[in-house]
């Protein structure tokens, strides 16, 4: 046998430093009364809805950058957050925006220059990079360019966080709620009393006055609210929905992204086969209104369906960000949408995301029971999907079959045997008549257990359940006990590794732990103190036994389990 040396690493502590999330909007750039020019803004009863366009930052080569399929669910979170006003948001295009020095910002300069490119003045342009600068100790997350604009620009990694809400409020005319009252804010300050909430701080009423720095200093400011720097930021208040209102009625930039048609927009694919006639849709067209079609005409030319809401568009040269605009002229009033196509020849597809599906069962029920369920399913970047699936461990008594389904995998199972059934999935996109197969998606590995009369019945505590081997393992500080107990395999393993994704080096050690599954019988439980010397060592032939470890000097020691073959470690301190 070979002798074998454990080196035991210590980490006594870990030191973390979370960087600030800092906005770097600059100073209002209204500091008067609002002048009201179109007051048919005013009337909260009125829905008000605002096109957003967004540019996806990548680097020169075309790769990096949030994926557009997640663009959608920006909008769909800021309408959640500002619907219950009556002001939504509709995304009236996007595009790719390649250029390697835009994917970092270094300070607002850069950031305004990044705001004129591919810029539209009926949205919001909402640009996503990489990164922006740092402030002191911490990170600028997102800024609007200026207070009101139509510009801003934020961080991938903020889009679905509170910023998003809090820069788009920027944009609509809303301050800090600290803006005059927080040191190296302009402005005067908001009284405690709210007596001069309309013409200093953030001039909004209903928002207490905010000097940044909690519940202190007499201040009680609405720590809840997007326009502060506080941690749970979920809610605008009415008054801030009165301003909104009240910036769009008096600027002629916002009315400007207000959009006469919501909840439309050119449907199609974002990526078309070089000569293939391809058929994009305009949603939702006003009964009357009229429809125009654009597109590059040294790339694409129109085969039929010009001025009707279905285009059908071919195209002779291949190439990226090729903008398809449909122009509206309803009752006069004329509006803008664009999609960017990407016309391909000869390349591959976008490697498809997947996900385990929400509605998997966390276990099964032996013995004779069949379970149809999704185990898999394509998030993102889907169009022709090829599932491929590998069945890690089934008992040769049940009966499988795997469907797919399109962007679904659907496993149907008949468990007549306690073993557990472990499944990975994964898949790539075809080429649709050009190109060629996307790499292969990320793997999706799942542990489905079984729920039976062979357990106990008792719900072991999965704290102290040992993570290497089946044994359940308590140490009782105050009497210095040690309690070790043989748990079932499959129970074991059910605790362990049910309901969530599994590594491959996780369905490697199940695998091999099934293998030795009539070797798991006796224990060797060996006890090291610091420097390695064994001071304990005994043979577990029962299911459980419990040893008195006070007869120990005080200080740390190792457990080492042999068991079935595998070795399990753990670490006590005896008082």
């Amino acid at each position: 046998m070979k002798k074998i040396t454990i080196l035991f690493i210590f980490l006594f502590g870990l030191a973390i430093s979370h960087a600030q999330e800092i906005c770097g909007t600059p100073e209002p750039k209204i500091k008067g009364s609002l002048t009201i020019i179109d007051p048919s803004y005013l009337n909260r009863n009125t829905p008000v809805c605002i096109n957003i366009y967004y540019h996806i930052i990548r680097n020169s080569s075309g790769i990096g950058g949030i994926n557009q399929n997640q663009l959608e669910l920006i909008t769909d979170d800021l309408n959640l957050q500002f619907g219950n006003h009556d002001i939504t948001f509709t995304t009236s295009g996007f595009d790719y925006i390649d250029n390697t020095n835009y994917q970092t910002i270094n300070n607002s300069t850069e950031a305004a220059n990044l705001a004129q490119v591919n810029n539209f003045s009926n949205s919001i342009n909402y640009y996503i990079v990489d990164s922006l600068w740092n402030v002191g100790n911490g990170f600028v997350a997102g800024t609007a360019i200026n207070i009101p604009s139509n510009n801003l620009v934020i961080r991938s990694d903020r889009v679905f966080l509170s910023t998003s809400p809090h820069e788009i409020g920027h944009c609509l005319n809303l301050w800090h709620t600290f803006q005059g009252t927080a040191s190296g804010t302009s402005g005067c300050a908001e009284a405690i009393n709210g007596s001069n909430c309309g013409t200093c701080g953030d001039r909004v009423c209903d928002t207490p006055a905010d000097a940044n720095t909690g519940n202190s200093g007499g201040y009680s400011p609405d720590i809840d609210n997007y326009m502060s720097y506080y941690i749970n930021r979920d809610e605008f208040t009415i008054g801030q929905a009165d301003r909104i209102r009240q910036s769009l009625a008096s600027s002629t930039l916002l009315q400007q992204v207000v959009a006469p048609i919501c909840n439309a927009g050119i449907d199609g694919p974002n990526e078309i086969c070089l000569g293939t006639p391809t058929t994009f849709t305009f949603n939702n067209l006003p009964v009357g209104a009229s429809i125009t079609w654009s597109y590059p005409t040294n790339r694409m030319y129109v085969i039929s369906g010009q001025g009707t809401s279905a285009c059908t568009l071919s195209s002779f040269t291949s190439g990226t960000n090729n903008i398809i605009t449909a122009t509206i002229v309803d009752n006069g009033v004329t509006t803008v949408f664009q999609l960017s196509v990407n016309i391909l020849y000869g390349g591959s597809s976008t490697t498809p995301t997947i996900i385990v599906s929400p509605n998997s069962p966390n276990n099964l029920i032996c013995c004779g029971q069949t379970y149809s369920f999704e185990h898999a399913i394509c998030a993102s970047n889907c169009s022709n999907i090829e599932w491929n699936h590998t069945v890690y461990s089934s008992n040769p008594s049940d009966y499988y079959a795997i469907n797919d389904t399109g962007n679904t995998a659907i496993v149907t199972i008949n468990k007549n045997d306690y073993s557990p059934f472990i499944i990975n999935s994964k898949a790539r996109n075809l080429p649709v008549n050009c190109g060629n197969p996307s790499s292969w998606s990320n793997g999706i590995t799942r542990y489905y257990g079984v729920i039976s009369a062979r357990f106990s019945g008792s719900d072991k505590d999965k704290t102290n359940l040992n993570k290497q081997s089946p044994l359940l393992e308590r140490f009782i500080n105050s009497t210095n006990t040690l309690e070790v107990e043989k748990v079932d395999l499959y129970e074991w393993m059910n605790a362990q590794f049910s309901d969530r994704n599994l590594n491959q080096n996780e369905a490697e050690h199940i695998i091999n732990l099934l293998s030795k599954e009539n070797q798991f019988s006796s224990v060797k439980i060996e006890i090291f103190n610091l420097t390695g010397f064994n001071v304990f060592s005994k043979e577990m032939h029962t299911s459980k036994v419990s040893y008195n470890l006070s007869y120990l000097t005080s200080g740390i020691y190792f457990i080492k389990y042999s068991y079935g073959g595998e070795i399990a470690t753990n670490k006590i301190i005896i008082k």
